[in-house]
């Protein structure tokens, strides 16, 4: 392949010409008075269950059912639960319940839920 030397090269985000640097990610938790809130990223049909690494501003969460009639929902609140160690009945959906992408609230005001996603590897 062939290269114009009147060409600009193309910045990707993330990136500077002659060097190399990761995306700044982080985790958003909005803190409310009852607990607070997050956004998660769905993968369904996953080879596993696993929560994390964080990508953009979203927690990453893969689920082994479909993402029909609420499997993976359900999945999602499970495998939560289990990694933050609280009831499944503390964490709903709020928005996002037909998306890959949703907002989740996570009734917990002990800071136990808060510590534990703040261990989770940045990817």
């Amino acid at each position: 392949m062939q290269v114009s030397k009147t060409a600009t090269p193309v910045r990707k985000a993330g990136t500077k010409i002659g060097q190399e640097f990761r995306a700044f990610s982080m985790l958003l938790i909005h803190k409310g008075a009852d607990g607070f809130t997050l956004q998660i990223l769905v993968s369904p049909r996953a080879a596993r269950e696993q929560v994390g690494p964080v990508v953009g501003e979203a927690l990453k969460v893969k689920v082994h059912p479909p993402a029909t009639e609420g499997q993976a929902n359900e999945a999602v609140i499970v495998c939560l639960a289990k990694f933050l160690d609280i009831p499944k009945t503390r964490i709903t959906i709020v928005r996002g319940g037909t998306a890959r992408r949703k907002t989740i609230h996570i009734a917990d005001t002990s800071g136990r839920a808060v510590e534990r996603l703040a261990r989770i590897q940045l990817k």
